[in-house]
């Protein structure tokens, strides 16, 4: 009798979208503390409405909801906007002269938002409660509301940044997540949220930098540490990589959820996360050479645009001199670790190795002999 209860819950709510003529969202985002955030309410109507009303509850309560702004669809409507005790807003939204907002699907307003002070990343769920729209004749429209979620950061933290990505139609390809942290990082562990029906996650793998660790990956929750008590010393570049698969067209946004940082004491870090874009299976044109002045990492099919720098110049500005031996020496020498451009700009020779008969030409060239 309780699965079956369970199960009639879950029909009933998947009946209810599929009956809504009026459904209301709003974006997804991210806000430090202390800062503001503005983002969008969505309204997609079939038929027109006269007016409405709901809740936004932030839960739990780590943002405050400073003020509302009007899109044109509410040209000649009434919008309150009335903040309550427990960090909810009411919002509602009529028209005296009797007029309707006509069928549309474009925001309807934008609201800002402070984020309030939180030690580590926070993760606030923006629920729509008591909605109600109704038409002309004062009769209720079946309503849909998808809830946002928010992500409040601390002042300080360490980041971890996913790099995006851009998947060709079919194809599968690797994504970086970059670490800044000044202090060791002795384990971490992370939820993934992206959209499943635009991506796959096939793999994770490790990086320079976090040689000697375990990590692994299961029902999106990602944990890594070392056996041997490795660390992830502070600096910053990729601490792993992710190879997905590209399954439909469109773009999500990568981003970590429940992140937990540990020092070698076992005493959480506070961390911050900034979302990554996904774009799936659309052909974005552009330089896909990496040793061009123009390379866009996100390009999937090679425009011809592609424009080069002058052979010796290392560090682009144009000019041959004693700044790119230096350079050039640096990365013979282990010093330096030359990037795509770089590599090829001191390559003189085209041996595709760099070393001291590339210097010599290059003190050639400067020296115009």
């Amino acid at each position: 009798m309780r699965a079956f209860s369970q199960l009639s819950f879950v029909v009933l709510v998947l009946l209810a979208g599929l009956w809504a003529n009026v459904t209301i969202m709003m974006e997804d985002g991210t806000v430090e503390t202390n800062g503001y955030l503005t983002l969008p309410i969505h309204l997609d109507n079939a038929e027109p409405v006269a007016g409405f009303q709901f809740t936004i509850r932030d839960w739990p309560n780590h943002v405050i909801a400073t003020a509302l702004e009007a899109t044109d669809r509410l040209d000649g409507f009434d919008l309150l906007f009335n903040d309550q005790e427990d960090g909810s807003v009411i919002i509602a939204g009529y028209n005296l002269g009797g007029d309707t907002m006509p069928a549309g699907s474009d925001p309807i307003g934008h609201i800002t938002y402070q984020g309030l002070a939180v030690s580590n990343q926070t993760e606030v769920t923006a629920l729509f409660e008591g909605v109600l729209f109704g038409d002309s004749n004062a009769q209720e429209i079946p309503t849909e509301a998808i809830n946002a979620q928010l992500i409040i950061l601390p002042e300080e933290g360490i980041d971890l940044i996913p790099a995006g990505i851009t998947l060709a139609p079919g194809t599968s390809g690797t994504m970086a997540l970059d670490m800044v942290n000044e202090v060791p990082v002795a384990g971490f562990q992370f939820h993934i949220n992206v959209d499943p029906e635009i991506v796959e996650i096939l793999e994770v793998q490790t990086t320079p930098r976090t040689d000697g660790w375990a990590i692994s990956i299961g029902w999106d929750n990602v944990i890594g540490f070392s056996f041997t008590g490795l660390q992830i010393d502070p600096g910053e570049g990729p601490i792993m990589t992710f190879t997905m698969n590209s399954l439909a067209e469109g773009e999500t946004e990568f981003r970590l959820t429940d992140i937990i940082l540990s020092d070698i004491n076992g005493q959480m870090l506070p961390a911050r996360s900034f979302p990554g874009l996904i774009i799936s299976g659309m052909e974005v044109p552009g330089c896909t050479d990496p040793v061009a002045l123009n390379f866009d990492p996100n390009a999937t099919i090679d425009d011809g645009s592609c424009e080069y720098g002058l052979p010796g110049d290392i560090n682009q500005d144009t000019i041959l001199n004693v700044l790119d031996i230096v350079s050039q020496v640096g990365f013979i020498m282990g010093t330096l670790e030359p990037n795509p451009y770089q590599f090829w700009a001191g390559d003189l020779n085209g041996d595709e190795i760099l070393n001291v008969l590339d210097v010599v030409l290059l003190v050639g060239l400067i020296m115009d002999l």
